[in-house]
């Protein structure tokens, strides 16, 4: 069907042979050991005017806090494979140290896209709740979009 599967540790020094436009990292970033390994090992598979994307869970997001107020605790139990949450700020110092530029975060509206009028009501909620509300107490997930710097670009 075209695929074209292999496993490689995603943290190593391998280079696969081949340069994407695209590498996708979908909540990944928060079950490495070593975030900086994953980001250059993504980077060394990047053609120079591509993109990484990479989603993880905004650890800010209010259904982590009611689960907190649920439960009357202070913290939150979280997936036990998760050796991390990343932070907008906390992914900035990781892209630095993998050399490599924040170029946008992106905020996934919703898991299952609505249609019509409910999608433009969705849309406009969130919105509004953006007016009123920090960026990190609307969304529950976290897309950042990654590049080579501009100035590294010609030399990848």
């Amino acid at each position: 069907k075209g695929f074209d599967f292999r496993c490689v540790d995603a943290t190593s020094d391998v280079d696969l042979g081949d340069r994407f436009d695209r590498v996708f990292i979908g909540d990944v970033i928060e079950h490495v050991n070593d975030p900086v390994a994953l980001l250059s090992f993504a980077k060394r598979h990047l053609k120079p005017d591509g993109r990484i994307l990479v989603t993880t869970p905004n650890p800010f997001a209010p259904r982590f806090r009611q689960h907190r107020r649920q439960r009357n605790t202070k913290y939150v139990m979280a997936n036990l494979e998760h050796t991390r949450w990343v932070s907008i700020s906390n992914m900035h110092e990781i892209v630095w140290r993998a050399d490599l530029e924040m170029v946008g975060l992106h905020w996934p509206l919703m898991k299952k896209p609505k249609q019509g009028l409910a999608r433009s009501w969705a849309i406009f909620g969130k919105k509004l709740l953006l007016s009123v509300a920090a960026l990190e107490d609307v969304f529950v997930e976290y897309a950042f979009e990654l590049a080579i710097p501009k100035e590294k670009r010609s030399a990848a």
